[in-house]
């Protein structure tokens, strides 16, 4: 569907979103929509109608043997290549309740897609943590249910993704020359990206990615003494893609 029209059908919406008709309309009430009829008195919905039902429905292709709730997952897990703590936080992340959460990645795990495993990391002290992550193996991920993955757009969280505003103390070896309880993201968000980055920790990297403004990494990407040109560059996509 192009999402650029002036207004679509139910049927339209609902093959967008991979949905019922029926579904379409609970969610019309739902949320207190009031889409336009048309001629024929069919509902006709605007483009803002059809961003708060993606918003809240999600959209994921119709594939033969998974679940809606599983493409949320396997769409939310493909993003996070160190995976997740808790079936609650991907729950979150997927915008489902923990209870489907844990029946789909429990199906999952069961066909080899995602795994519950313990993952060695740096966290201040070297420590074990248990993590859900997904399976990137030949045997199931082929381009075509790749692309299916990456189609899809989990229903948006019912409660925003809190970000920090202090860096996590697992991160101290990170500024042992820095008390953390000085540092906030909002002021020294560009100083927070470049000592991140000029320690090459992933884990690091992936929280300031999700924490830190578009902005700190756009500052982090001029160029600096002691800054290599391969940091800058990534800095600089970082900040665009944000």
């Amino acid at each position: 569907m192009d999402i650029s029209c002036k207004v679509y059908s139910t049927s339209e919406v609902a093959d967008w979103l991979g949905v019922s008709l029926p579904s379409i309309h609970r969610a019309t009430i739902r949320l207190g929509l009031e889409p336009c009829r048309g001629a024929k008195g069919h509902l006709r919905y605007s483009e803002n109608d059809a961003r708060v039902l993606l918003g809240d429905l999600g959209k994921a292709p119709r594939v033969d043997g998974f679940s809606r709730e599983e493409l949320f997952v396997l769409s939310v897990l493909q993003k996070r290549p160190f995976g997740l703590r808790s079936g609650r936080l991907v729950a979150r992340h997927a915008g489902i309740s923990p209870s489907t959460a844990l029946k789909a990645l429990n199906n999952l795990e069961r066909r080899g897609m995602v795994e519950y495993r313990r993952e060695v990391v740096a966290e201040g002290i070297v420590k074990e943590i248990s993590v859900w992550i997904i399976r990137v193996d030949p045997f199931w991920m082929n381009d075509t249910i790749a692309l299916d993955i990456r189609s899809t757009i989990p229903p948006a969280p019912t409660r925003p993704m809190r970000k920090d505003t202090k860096v996590p103390h697992r991160f101290k070896h990170l500024f042992w020359n820095v008390d953390l309880a000085e540092l906030n993201t909002r002021d020294h968000g560009a100083a927070i990206a470049i000592a991140i980055l000029e320690q090459d920790n992933p884990h690091a990297l992936a929280w300031a990615i999700h924490n830190l403004d578009p902005e700190a990494f756009a500052v982090a990407s001029l160029p600096r003494r002691g800054f290599t040109p391969e940091m800058s560059v990534l800095a600089s996509h970082i900040a665009r893609k944000k």
